[in-house]
């Protein structure tokens, strides 16, 4: 059984998520991933990361699919990217996603 990608990032020779993320043949950065973990207990679309590592810029990333659809962000404002993934984020972590955005403003 072939193992299933948790990301894909554009297509493009360069190394780097930074690389892939600028250099899709169309223009455009594709994150594509399953909106929570293999058990199903906690969310992989956060309101704020732990340790605050990122390794793609947020103007880099125009769309993020999920299992539950597809998060167009380019051109939006922060809040209306927020709002975006979480309607693509799992239904049961959606309100408190919400919540913590309204928190964080």
């Amino acid at each position: 059984m072939a193992s299933r990608p948790q990301a894909i990032i554009g297509e493009a020779p360069r190394c780097g998520a930074h690389g892939f993320g600028r250099s899709g043949r169309v223009g455009r950065s594709i994150i594509a991933l399953q909106s929570t973990t293999r058990d199903r207990s906690r969310s992989r679309i956060v309101a704020r990361l732990a340790d605050g590592v990122v390794t793609t810029l947020r103007a880099e990333a125009d769309l993020i699919v999920t299992e539950h659809g597809i998060a167009e962000r380019r051109g939006r404002t922060l809040a209306e990217r927020a709002r975006a993934l979480i309607q693509v984020a799992d239904p049961a972590f959606r309100t408190e996603l919400a919540r913590a955005s309204e928190q964080l403003g």
